[in-house]
């Protein structure tokens, strides 16, 4: 169950398997705090890779998280005139550093006609 903690207190511990607590705020937490507001409709698989479980989750996890940042990053590549093979390995990833492209801009004269066999960083 939930509880008030004081500054200066600590938790009770039990031992059990996982030894953490998950501290976690919304985005709504933050708005009775601001003065002024402003609302953003996104493309969901463009903007959001939540990390709020342990690694080898099925659900947002940093494994997770990697594989929606490269299925992004394909996107770019794709959009930009370049073709992705996905390899061999299973689950091999592409990095797009955003030194290169942010959002996919100027990738054209580097990806267009191109081939990238995963896992490949663009750099």
């Amino acid at each position: 169950p939930p509880s008030q903690l004081q500054a200066g207190s600590s938790l009770p511990t039990e031992p059990s398997d996982v030894e953490c607590i998950k501290l976690e705020m919304f985005i709504f937490d933050a708005f009775f705090f601001a003065k002024k507001m402003v609302a953003l409709q996104v493309p969901r698989e463009d903007e959001f890779a939540p990390v709020k479980n342990a690694p080898g989750s099925v659900t947002d996890s940093p494994d997770t998280a990697r594989a929606l940042l490269s299925a992004w990053a394909e996107r770019r590549v794709i959009a930009a005139g370049g073709t992705v093979d996905e390899g061999a390995a299973k689950g091999a990833l592409l990095e797009l550093s955003p030194l290169v492209s942010y959002d996919g801009e100027g990738l054209e004269e580097l990806v267009r006609g191109k081939t990238f066999t995963l896992p490949y960083e663009l750099r």
